[in-house]
């Protein structure tokens, strides 16, 4: 069996490291301390360090879609997903409750069992796990299409999702899991149909370079020309997945790693397998939010201090390390044995199913 390579299993760690420090920013509450008319630079800072969370779920959803597109997506991968979500959901939610950070009640209990479902098109995880669903159907897709065909419902989906939204201000309407198609169509498209501009590390990173200059000038624009404006928006251009410059900072990132050769790694593959597990711990509801960023760190504390850079960036490794030796931790001791078990079952029935149609 051919080893994978560790590049694009780095940039899945890397996107997830964005993503703790996107939610060290927007989920503390050191926005609403953004002064204006007294931009310092713990604040252009705090803007740059948080703004790279939509792009990272690009990301994240990009590199699933490439793999997965040659992939025979086998219920028991469903369910190790599924089964994913509710242990840190019933974990966390049991743990909050003992502390006092939950109330135990009805409508909790209610939110708890039904999680998953409440939460498609409402947040990451709940529309991961439907699109996760129709992704052998995508599959058979692909497979009726010509090459031509693939990259004009590219074009098509990005122009309606991407184009629309970025280009045409108004308060746009759209979907978590029809973009997470549409970044499918552009990820097994990547996959199937290689290039010499998707092939080539110098295209890929100059792209990323002037997306990025472009982004951070934004940003900087928005803060002392924009606000004196009327307009606040500072992340206009990536604060959403669908995005211009999210999608295409993270579409030059991912092409960039994947024409980097790293060769198999099995350290940067265990870490990168524990990355949904550091997502679903770190985000899991309000109350995580408040312990963490709150209770716990006190990032507005360090708002207007020196120390508000080493806060932020040791906080943010913190969170990563603990809650990567945290998944570590389940997928040995939980999840491994659970799924051998039930792979062993499937191979059985697979093989009683065969010997009665002989």
């Amino acid at each position: 069996m051919k080893e994978r390579n560790s590049n694009l299993e780095l940039l899945r760690i890397i996107a997830m490291f964005i993503i703790v420090a996107h939610h060290y920013v927007v989920n503390s509450g050191i926005v609403s301390l953004y002064d204006f008319n007294n931009i310092s630079f713990n604040m252009i800072f705090s803007q740059i360090w948080g703004f790279g969370g939509k792009m990272a779920i690009n990301i994240f959803v990009l590199i699933s879609c490439y793999f997965m597109c040659t992939y025979k997506l086998t219920w028991l991968k469903i369910l190790k997903l599924y089964l994913e979500i509710k242990f840190y959901s019933v974990l966390i939610f049991i743990i909050f409750v003992l502390t006092g950070y939950t109330e135990l009640n009805i409508k909790n209990l209610y939110k708890l069992i039904f999680n998953v479902a409440n939460s498609v098109e409402v947040s990451f995880t709940g529309s991961f796990m439907a699109f996760y669903i129709l992704i052998p159907f995508l599959n058979r897709a692909i497979k009726s299409l010509s090459q031509a065909m693939h990259a004009k419902i590219c074009c098509v989906l990005l122009i309606l999702y991407m184009g629309i939204s970025t280009f045409i201000l108004t308060n746009d309407t759209w979907s978590y899991i029809g973009w997470y198609v549409t970044l499918y169509f552009v990820g097994s498209f990547l996959r199937l149909y290689p290039n010499k501009y998707t092939q080539q590390i110098k295209y890929a990173l100059l792209t990323l370079l002037y997306s990025l200059a472009l982004l951070f000038t934004s940003i900087v624009v928005v803060d002392y020309i924009g606000s004196r404006l009327g307009f606040y928006d500072y992340y206009y251009l990536c604060n959403d997945s669908h995005k211009l410059l999210a999608f295409i900072c993270a579409l030059s990132l991912f092409m960039l790693f994947n024409n980097i050769d790293i060769k198999n790694s099995k350290i940067i593959n265990s870490v990168a397998g524990t990355t949904f597990g550091v997502f679903l711990i770190h985000t899991r509801g309000d109350a995580m939010r408040k312990f963490l960023w709150n209770d716990l760190f006190k990032n507005t504390k360090y708002y207007n201090s020196n120390l508000f850079v080493v806060h932020a960036i040791v906080c943010t490794i913190l969170v990563f390390v603990v809650c990567v030796c945290i998944d570590s931790l389940r997928k040995k001791y939980i999840e491994k044995p659970l799924f051998t078990k039930l792979s062993r079952i499937e191979v059985l029935q697979r093989e009683c199913f065969t010997e009665k149609n002989e």
